[in-house]
């Protein structure tokens, strides 16, 4: 005799004021080969190109973003990243990600000093959001300097991966 059960969402056991977050994100996409000509101080919406895990359908890598499908409206926690070629003196680096029709919603930005060169800096971003049926999220990077700009491509150099974590 099988046995099915049904149930519209499963809540995560918790303990105080802690949730426990899904081990394996519904959505991670990635550019996979290095981005080149990122011009100075310009808003450049980061190529991401392959999808490394999608349980959910909501990899759209042919406009480089994620989309939320019907029936999966809800929370999400969502990590962006990036990694660029070289930061000298006076750059700023910035990744942010949020809705296609808005500016950064969250970002994370680093500011080289005057004495200092950084080669291969790495930034994280991250927030949470509710996000609709039909709603998209993009990466976006912006660097100041003198010229244009390399950002590395793989599964942790430049990416989006989104969990769900509530309806």
């Amino acid at each position: 005799m099988t046995s099915i059960l049904k149930v519209s969402e499963i809540q995560p056991t918790t303990t105080g004021n802690l949730i426990q977050l899904p081990t394996v994100p519904f959505v991670h996409i990635y550019g996979a080969s290095t981005q080149t000509g990122v011009a100075n101080a310009t808003t450049t919406v980061a190529v991401i190109d392959t999808v490394f895990v999608d349980t959910h359908g909501l990899a759209d890598v042919a406009n480089n973003r994620i989309k939320i499908p019907t029936g999966l409206a809800g929370y999400y926690w969502i990590k962006a990243g990036s990694r660029q070629d070289w930061i000298s003196t006076r750059d700023m680096l910035t990744i942010g990600i949020g809705p296609d029709s808005q500016p950064f919603e969250w970002f994370t930005e680093i500011n080289a000093n005057s004495n200092e060169n950084y080669r291969y800096p790495t930034l994280h971003c991250d927030g949470v959001r509710y996000l609709n049926e039909g709603d998209t999220v993009i990466a976006k990077i912006y660097q100041t300097s003198t010229a244009t700009k390399t950002y590395y491509g793989g599964q942790s150099s430049r990416f989006i991966m989104a969990y769900r974590i509530g309806g």
